[in-house]
């Protein structure tokens, strides 16, 4: 029997239901139960407790590696394979980090379903379907038999704790998502509940418990009525006992609302609408597609509704990724929305961020390497991206520098000690011989180099005709700019500046 092992990178509740035709489809083909490795954050534990297909569930962390424990994190992960000796191993999404592992393992066979830049080629003409509709193909690829009633989750062993009781309906409410620009906002779905209290029913409202202000906002009416129920409090399994006994979901786009399509319940789910686009665009480089997609989360308006940047910047990412070998996010973004970054699941290959003093000395050790080259012009950044195989990943070769420099720390320090640290120098030494190997063996990298702009930088003639014409337009649309807050007129050389 072949041990078969699954990656699941996905987070979300909803992305562990689109893969249920897979894992039943290789279990089935197969013979053998598999071996699951996937995240806490998603549940996988609790939303698979009754199926059959799988063997073992492992967590791994798959949020964020912090810069220092990137390289430790990675060949975690690879020995964590490893202790299975599987015949083939499939990542079924491909967020960077995990894929230094996957292809250091001793695994027979190596699947990896990317995002358009790895083994199944025929990915790429796929990123205009859901992540449902995903799943499907790559199973029909794989040529795996699928039969209809693959998404729906096994409910035979599932109580129904908060059945109906003198024939009352039971309606399932979800107030939040786990992405606040998917949220419709618990003002609209007070209203419906409002309408709806007054009928023969049970109203179970859902939300995260980091939501709790959201009961700020329910009117005393609705809350303190014995047709409300609050679940806030809840596991993921008794969430799922209780949408089992409903016979209504409503909600945002969410994981509850995933469990009850895939329980047969009759769901009504709020998918809001993307208006705006980032700009984009292609530059061919000797057959070398780069796309670059440009995006601002600083933008103030009474007038105007403005879009969620990371819901528009998907976007244009999901339609470019077909005609691109690498995408370059160039994000203007605030504090705020720099933190959000690493779990935003934003897709491309290099984010660069402005508007931040901080100057970046490596990518970070995320899925994606972030980079930020500080504020006012200061410094110039020049990446050199070398790709060899389009199929391997991308190495950040300045979190692996880091990472052997910090081994070296180590080392000194432990040098001069009286005590016996032959085994610990061993690892460390271990562990910069290894990464040394990573960097050597790497077929494509990321490398990059700071240039200060003082006075042996002279001033680029295109570049200042491009400022020209874009101050030209400005004072087109908005007059001629003022005196600045010291008084001095447009074109004094620190017109605007602080000092």
């Amino acid at each position: 029997m072949k041990k078969t092992l699954v990656i699941i990178a996905a987070r979300g509740m909803g992305d562990l239901i689109y893969h249920l035709p897979l894992l039943r489809s290789l279990h089935q083909s197969y013979n053998n139960k598999l071996v699951i490795i996937s995240n806490k954050v998603n549940h996988s534990k609790e939303v698979y407790k009754y199926e059959t297909f799988y063997e073992k569930i492992i967590y791994f962390d798959n949020t964020r590696f912090s810069p220092i424990k990137t390289i430790n994190s990675i060949l975690h992960l690879k020995n964590l394979i490893n202790q299975y000796h599987a015949d083939q191993l499939i990542l079924t999404a491909s967020p960077r980090r995990l894929m230094a592992p996957v292809y250091l393992s001793n695994a027979k066979k190596k699947i990896i379903f990317g995002e358009g830049n790895f083994l199944f080629t025929k990915d790429k003409k796929y990123q205009h379907l859901t992540h449902a509709e995903k799943i499907m193909k790559y199973t029909n690829d794989l040529e795996l038999p699928i039969k209809n009633e693959s998404f729906f989750l096994n409910a035979n062993q599932l109580k129904k704790e908060d059945a109906k009781e003198n024939n009352k309906i039971n309606i399932f409410v979800a107030l939040d998502s786990h992405h606040d620009q998917n949220n419709w906002g618990v003002d609209n779905y007070i209203e419906i509940i409002s309408k709806i209290i007054f009928h023969n029913v049970n109203i179970f409202i859902n939300f995260s418990p980091n939501k709790l202000h959201f009961l700020e906002k329910i009117p005393k009416t609705i809350s303190e009525s014995k047709k409300i129920h609050f679940t806030y409090n809840k596991s993921i399994l008794e969430i799922m006992n209780i949408i089992n006994s409903c016979q209504f979901v409503i909600g945002n786009e969410t994981g509850p609302i995933c469990l009850g399509a895939s329980l047969k319940k009759e769901v009504h789910a709020v998918y809001l609408p993307i208006h705006t686009r980032p700009e984009s665009q292609i530059i061919n480089n000797d057959n070398f597609k780069v796309g670059i997609v440009g995006a601002s989360s600083f933008f103030d308006s009474q007038e105007l509704t403005i879009e969620d940047p990371f819901e528009s910047i998907k976007s244009v990412v999901g339609s470019i990724k077909s005609t691109c070998d690498y995408i370059i996010l160039l994000f203007s973004a605030t504090d705020s929305d720099y933190r959000k970054i690493p779990s935003s699941d934003l897709g491309g290959d290099l984010i660069i961020r402005s508007n931040t003093k901080r100057k970046s000395t490596n990518g970070g050790g995320g899925d994606i390497p972030i980079y930020s080259t500080g504020d006012r012009g200061k410094a110039v950044y020049q990446f050199d991206v070398r790709r060899s195989n389009p199929e391997a990943p991308f190495i950040d070769v300045a979190i692996y520098e880091k990472s052997i420099s910090t081994n070296n720390k180590r080392i000194n320090q432990l040098s001069g000690s009286t005590e016996d640290n032959s085994a610990t120098l061993k690892q460390y030494q271990n562990n910069i011989d290894e990464i040394n190997s990573i960097i050597d063996n790497a077929q494509n990298v990321l490398q990059y180099k700071a240039i200060t702009l003082n006075k042996t930088v002279q001033d680029d003639p295109l570049v200042l005709q491009i400022i020209d014409k874009y101050k030209a337009k400005i004072e087109s649309i908005a007059g001629p700019p003022m005196r600045d807050h010291k008084g001095r007129e447009p074109g004094h050389p620190h017109h605007g500046h602080n000092h």
